[in-house]
């Protein structure tokens, strides 16, 4: 094997996986330790053929494409392959391969350089965005449905089939509870796929036992497998009650609001069913707007029977209600609102106080004519309508169902309605999310880096100038774009709390002076100045302190002029050490302090719209020194730049 000495040390210089291939055989011939580590081998395995070391890739491209790169040398070969290795908890360990031949002095192939890249976890967020695609439309299909229903028996009846349909199960029914023993559960429809019969009426829930009586009151959620094997079910009179019902797994999750068992949603199947969380999750959603929906219909339905009951139902409903007159000038023009009558929940949702006897242009002049002429046109016709729309009086995103008072000469309206600002502002970010991950992630940037290496290497040896000073560019490039990718995953780890942290001791200005080097090579447009007031001994993950540093003086280069100084300080305070980033800048206004380091958020100012980001970089600062028990903060004065600042324990104080 002495031949292949070579080889292994251009393995061993490679950033990736990779090893050589040689002979008919494709014998292993050298491979790195980061190939080994992947896939769990020894270098006992060199000089093995890769069949019989991994008997599975016989069959797959991967083996194909080794005979191709040996008969075709000029061309390269690419795929995805996978492996049974029990170290990914997910799966089988995937992998995206390279080929390319190696070629000796004769110009002849004698053996195949193969790189590889663990993509295992790229495919495991493909499979979550998919789920997630599937029950946000699941949802929609659910919304939608509900929507236009005005009977709660409807809702019910409608929600459980929809539900019972996806999950592919044998019963499911919705129901409410009584409020004063919270023991008594009615459901007058369910749903079944005709395996089982329909199980209609008042049922005691005492029967179940105390235990799963006191879980639903307190608004955990009841999941059996099952009920043979689960010891909360093990007494006969239990399992009878159960066989009666023709089940044996069920899942119950239960609604509390204001503190009181009010309803719960139950799902059955016919055989033992192991319930995954998501199954879980997706059931209490559904419970919840089914809740909703009810809640909804049955105010609509006391608006239209009797507006002597409309004082009670507006001081106890969640959502906005108000009774409002269309005003109409001398031609009959729709031309103000006047609030006639509003509940609680109007003036949490609006911000505005004491509104009866107040017209809308009063309360806010700039409001839009679109308001008034849908109420004018309501009272007009007669025909109630719900539609969602934006007020840029409120600032806020609002669902309003709109009906009109009273006989043929009323002008009168009566709006239910709710705020779902933040369901917008999170569809949107989840669509702007989704679309980045669908862009950028996919982009092979690890093999295109080793391409890149082995380029410049290349070139170097060759002492072409010009071709090493162009993939060098483009190497900066390719690591811009992975801190891009980088920053993203951390934001879906630190939201799965996943994150990690590789704990080690080290001097902290050794570490910004590291950085500030590295940031040059990036941008040099600047005055970065560095003012180290000694060593800092701390004890913290080397790489992440290195980019919240890095965010930072990112952020200050982008929102200060052109040569301007970025001053960049460390020093003791206290029994931790304060590292300060101060910057000539734009500044930050006021209101927008309290927000800047919330997740996804972007300062809405003429003067920064041409800086590009997505807002999750001073998340990430602060999230990742929230992990090291530290403190982030900003002081800022709009006009006269921004200090950021961030605080890290001493090693001699953990």
């Amino acid at each position: 094997m002495d031949f292949y000495k070579e080889e292994q040390i251009l393995v061993d210089s490679l950033p990736m996986a990779a090893c050589v291939l040689a002979g008919p055989d494709h014998i292993l011939v050298a491979a790195n330790q980061s190939l080994l580590l992947l896939l769990q081998k020894s270098g006992s395995s060199i000089g093995r053929p890769i069949g019989a070391i991994f008997p599975e890739l016989i069959n797959q491209d991967i083996y194909r494409h080794l005979e191709e790169t040996i008969q075709f040398p000029e061309q390269s070969f690419s795929g995805e392959s996978h492996l049974s290795i029990n170290k990914n908890v997910n799966g089988p360990l995937y992998l995206k391969y390279f080929l390319k031949a190696r070629i000796n002095t004769k110009g002849d192939p004698y053996a195949v350089l193969a790189t590889a890249v663990d993509i295992s976890q790229h495919l495991v967020n493909e499979k979550k965005l998919l789920q997630a695609e599937q029950r946000q439309a699941f949802l929609l299909e659910l919304s939608d449905t509900l929507r236009p229903l005005a009977n709660p028996a409807e809702i019910q009846k409608e929600a459980a089939r929809i539900l019972g349909e996806y999950l592919n199960t044998s019963r499911v029914g919705y129901g409410d509870v009584d409020r004063q023993e919270q023991r008594w559960f009615r459901t007058d429809h369910n749903w079944t796929d005709g395996t089982v019969d329909h199980h209609h009426g008042v049922h005691d829930l005492a029967e179940f036992g105390p235990e799963v009586l006191e879980a639903l009151r307190t608004g955990k959620n009841l999941v059996v497998n099952d009920m043979l094997e689960d010891a909360r079910t093990a007494a006969p009179e239990m399992q009878a009650a159960f066989a009666a019902l023709q089940f044996r797994a069920a899942l119950t999750v239960s609604l509390i609001k204001d503190d009181c068992f009010v309803a719960a949603m139950y799902v059955h199947n016919k055989e033992p069913r192991n319930w995954t969380q998501e199954e879980i999750d997706l059931t209490y959603e559904v419970a919840e707007r089914t809740w909703a929906a009810v809640q909804r219909a049955q105010a609509e339905k006391t608006l239209r029977d009797s507006e002597d009951k409309f004082r009670t139902l507006f001081n106890t409903i969640d959502e906005g209600f108000c009774i409002l007159e269309v005003l109409y000038d001398d031609l009959n023009n729709p031309v103000d609102l006047l609030y006639l009558l509003t509940n609680e929940a109007f003036e949490n949702l609006t911000g505005v106080k004491s509104a009866e006897g107040k017209t809308l242009k009063g309360i806010a002049s700039g409001a839009e004519q679109f308001w008034i002429d849908s109420y004018s046109n309501v009272a007009e016709t007669g025909k109630a309508i719900r539609f969602e729309n934006y007020s840029k009086v409120f600032h806020k995103w609002f669902n309003v169902y709109a009906s009109k008072v009273g006989g043929p000469s009323s002008r009168q309206v009566a709006l239910v309605f709710d705020d779902i600002t933040e369901r917008k502002q999170q569809e949107q970010l989840k669509n702007d999310f989704i679309s980045m991950v669908s862009h950028e992630l996919k982009t092979p940037l690890t093999t295109l880096k080793a391409h890149l290496q082995l380029t410049e290497r290349k070139a170097t040896q060759l002492k072409d100038q010009q071709i090493e000073a162009s993939v060098r560019k483009s190497l900066l490039q390719v690591e811009r774009m992975k801190k891009l990718i980088q920053g993203f995953l951390d934001v879906s780890r630190l939201e799965e709390g996943k994150i990690y942290l590789n704990l080690t001791e080290f001097d902290l200005s050794q570490l910004i002076t590291e950085s500030l080097e590295d940031f040059y090579l990036l941008d040099n447009t600047h005055q970065l100045i560095f003012k180290p007031m000694g060593e800092f001994q701390i004890r913290g993950d080397r790489d992440k302190l290195g980019q919240v540093i890095n965010n930072l003086l990112s952020n200050a280069v982008k929102y200060s002029p052109k040569d301007s100084k970025v001053t960049i300080t460390s020093e003791l305070n206290g029994p931790a050490v304060k590292v300060i980033v101060r910057d000539e800048g734009i500044g930050i206004k006021p209101q927008n302090l309290d927000k800047i380091f919330n997740r996804f958020y972007r300062v809405e100012d003429k003067q920064v719209e041409h800086v590009s980001g997505f807002g999750i970089g001073l998340y990430l600062c602060a999230e990742i020194v929230k992990y090291h028990k530290g403190e982030i903060g900003v002081d800022s004065l709009e006009g006269k730049g921004s200090t950021f600042w961030f605080k890290l324990p001493l090693l001699e104080n953990l």
